[in-house]
């Protein structure tokens, strides 16, 4: 599997901050089961 290149030093502090929120949430939904909408 190939490597993700990860963005964190080519955003700013905030946009990486929302983007690992936005990560969490996509998880949380998917461990409950609320995931076959999106």
């Amino acid at each position: 599997m190939k490597d993700i290149k990860s963005l964190k030093g080519e955003v700013s502090d905030e946009e990486w901050e929302l983007r690992v929120n936005l990560a969490a949430l996509y998880r949380l939904v998917a461990m409950n089961g609320w995931d076959d909408m999106i």
